[in-house]
């Protein structure tokens, strides 16, 4: 298995859609990021998000624990 990582992200927000939504820095300005991964034998891609986005996740009104 072959697998490599990219910078980080913008999730988005703006005009663009917003991929972790409520987890923005700076009241909504500076939208949060995440990595891609990608195994270059299957294709298989995964998203990463930041340590910094999941530690605003608990205190999210966007986000439920399932």
């Amino acid at each position: 298995m072959t697998v490599y990582s990219s910078e980080e992200i913008s999730a988005g927000g703006g005009y663009a859609p917003n991929y972790l939504p409520g987890l923005e820095k700076y009241w909504g300005m500076v939208a949060a990021k995440f990595c891609l991964v990608v195994c270059t034998n299957c294709g298989l891609a995964r998203f990463f998000v930041s340590d910094e986005a999941v530690s605003r996740i608990p205190e999210s009104e966007h986000w439920r624990k399932v």
